[in-house]
């Protein structure tokens, strides 16, 4: 066996397929309940930070489920009269189609809303609110937006724990780097913070890894279990390209991935479960705006001078960097090209589409991301570098008769001391408002929109405003 595999992290053919032994069963109730624990935590510790980013480019996503939900479309006429008198005119974000209205983002954000807005509306009801009555006349919706995001946002930290535990077999360290992952990156400091697309963007994505680890870590034949994997995962694939479009990228992954586990059979299986989703995606849109792609994905890439600025400057900017504000989340990449051949095709995998986001995201044209806390672009393959940093972790504890006592000390140290100071700055983003207004114009320079180059100013750094 190759050094980077461990046995410990396949996924038993006898547990998935459901015939599970009396112990399997209790220990199952336990990995559920643990999860459930992280999610409940995740979700008081999302929804008690003050800091809320309502009002910006998610203005009408909670508006776009609510349409979804109560007339079956994306028309947000129903709206007028709250959007005919708000406070500017026309109104941010909204576009009109033939004489009706919609949320100018992608709407994939708020089709994955629906189930929590539903969650929500019911908590808020039962305290004797009335969401819907809000919906109509309230802009922004602060408390209602916050409380969808973190529900959000815990369940992707859940998805996150059961795709570390899958990884490492290991209740301990699935609570561990879930927990990493909710307070030391952008999961705590940005897409709980309102409605930004990259909240529901970053739980599809776990989905998507999740069902590719399962299918990665199978043997045998071929089994109506593996058929239904791929299936699953084309539908979330496009779901994750009608979210944000850079999340194309999970494509080949996932096409990959299913190559490796049944060639050419698993293949057409995922290609045509891929191909029936984004028929339905490309109905919607015709019917929503007589075009195959909505307005937003036109033109969102144009290569230019600012490429190699951009390129740097969102992974080590203080404004924008990465791997200035989850630092931690570098050792899985650095141990997966060093230790390429001993990596699995699953690692290698992410590993590409990590480096390839960074590319489609440096060439967009806006590559800071407007007005926003840290590095809220580089945010959707967090959930894929997670997933690498449990290749150094497996091999630690897969070796540990022969792996020194202090050099797995040290190394753990290395990721506390990194992990702490992600979680610092993360934090703190979600307790102080002042972090926001970094990005609006001050005494200390002009806004973000107007200087860029801001991002790159240590003496004025974002994360200790």
């Amino acid at each position: 066996m190759n050094a980077g595999a461990t046995p410990n992290i396949a996924v038993n053919d006898e547990s998935v397929d459901g015939n599970l032994r009396v112990g399997q069963r209790g220990e199952i109730v336990r990995i559920v309940g643990v999860l459930a624990a992280v999610v409940l935590c995740a979700f008081w510790m999302f929804d008690r930070a003050p800091v809320s980013h309502a009002g910006g480019d998610s203005l009408w996503v909670l508006h776009t489920s609510a349409s979804m939900v109560s007339d079956r479309d994306l028309d947000l006429s129903e709206y007028s009269p709250l959007i005919d008198g708000y406070v500017t005119q026309p109104p941010p974000h909204l576009m009109e189609v033939n004489g009706r209205r919609f949320d100018y983002f992608p709407w994939g954000g708020s089709l994955v809303a629906v189930p929590f807005v539903s969650v929500a509306a019911a908590a808020t009801n039962i305290a004797g609110g009335d969401v819907r009555s809000t919906l109509r006349t309230t802009l922004p919706i602060v408390t209602l937006e916050r409380q969808v995001a973190s529900l959000i946002g815990a369940v992707t930290v859940g998805m996150m724990y059961l795709l570390v535990f899958l990884r490492l077999r290991s209740v301990r360290w699935a609570v561990g780097l879930a927990l990493l992952f909710a307070f030391g990156t952008g999961v705590m400091s940005t897409t709980t913070r309102n409605m930004w697309t990259q909240g529901p963007a970053l739980l599809v994505a776990s989905l998507v890894l999740v069902v590719a680890q399962l299918l990665a870590s199978r043997r045998g034949a071929i089994s109506p279990l593996d058929r239904c994997l791929a299936a699953a995962a084309g539908l979330l694939v496009v779901l994750a390209y009608a979210t944000r479009p850079s999340m194309a990228l999970l494509v080949p992954l996932m096409a990959v991935v299913a190559w490796q586990r049944g060639a050419a059979r698993l293949v057409g299986v995922f290609l045509g479960s891929t191909a029936l989703a984004f028929v339905g995606f490309v109905i919607v849109n015709l019917r929503t705006y007589g075009e195959w792609l909505p307005p937003y994905y036109r033109d969102r890439l144009a290569f230019s001078s600012s490429f190699g600025q951009a390129l740097l400057a969102n992974v080590v900017s203080p404004g924008r960097g990465l791997l200035i504000w989850s630092p931690f989340l570098l050792i899985g990449v650095v141990w997966c090209i060093y230790r390429w051949r001993d990596s699995t095709l699953l690692e290698r995998l992410v590993v590409a589409w990590s480096f390839g986001h960074l590319l489609v995201i440096s060439a967009f044209p806006h590559w800071w991301g407007g007005a926003s806390v840290g590095p809220r672009l580089m945010l959707d393959v967090v959930p894929g570098l997670v997933l690498l940093l449990t290749a150094p972790i497996a091999v630690m504890r897969s070796q540990a008769p022969t792996f020194s006592l202090s050099a797995a000390r040290g190394s753990l140290v290395v990721l506390l001391v990194l992990g702490l100071w992600a979680g610092f700055v993360n934090t703190r983003a979600a307790y102080r408002m002042s972090v926001m207004l970094w990005n609006w114009p001050s005494e200390r320079g002009p806004s973000i929109e107007e200087d860029p180059d801001r991002v790159w100013d240590w003496s004025d750094p974002q994360f200790l405003r």
